[in-house]
Order: structure tokens, then C-alpha cells, then sequence
């Protein structure tokens, strides 16, 4: 009982943003004799499925943003060009905005 509390703490300081780790399931038979899984094959397969389906899911989000921010990096890149040179120019001048 002492070690399940210690596994499960030491499992939430394992997980990457919210994303839990994943159990490794070294013996099949042990893992099957667990209480919560009661020996029904259906059952363990049917939330291993849904475990797994929500790894995909936020590997998809993940993967998603990833791309979205690989996309601005060469506007952040031509953002701190103009910065450096805006900070190199030491006077004053006047600039012009559309405001519509």
C-alpha cells in the first residue's frame, strides 16, 4: 500500500505538462491479477484503448502547436531585427501609421 502511494507520487512528478506517464506492463499475468483490473481481459483492453487514444490525442495537439509556433518563428526573427535597429538608432525620427 506504502509503495502504490509512493508510485503514484513519484508518477505525478514524472508527468510533462499535465501528460502522464505511461505504465510499462513488463508482466502481462501480474498486471492482470491487479483489484482494478479483476482479471477481465475486455475491460483492461477497452481502457488501455482509451489511455492510448488520448495519447494520440494529445500528441496530435501537441504536433499542431508545434507547427503553429515553427510558423512564427520568421516573424519573431524579423521582429528583433527591427528592435536591434531601432535600438542602434539613437535619434528621434517620425513614423506614420494607418489607422484603418
Amino acid at each position: 500500500m506504502e509503495t502504490e502511494k509512493n508510485s503514484i507520487e513519484l508518477g505525478d512528478k514524472k508527468s510533462y505538462a499535465g501528460i502522464p506517464e505511461a505504465e510499462f506492463v513488463e508482466d502481462v499475468d501480474a498486471y492482470m491479477k491487479r483489484p482494478e483490473n479483476n482479471g477481465n481481459v475486455d475491460d483492461v483492453l477497452k481502457r488501455l484503448d482509451a489511455q492510448h487514444a488520448k495519447y494520440k490525442f494529445m500528441e496530435y495537439n501537441l504536433l499542431s502547436k508545434k507547427k503553429r509556433l515553427q510558423t512564427q518563428v520568421p516573424e519573431l526573427k524579423r521582429s528583433l531585427t527591427m528592435i536591434e535597429k531601432l535600438e542602434e538608432q539613437k535619434e528621434e525620427f517620425d513614423t506614420q501609421f494607418l489607422l484603418s
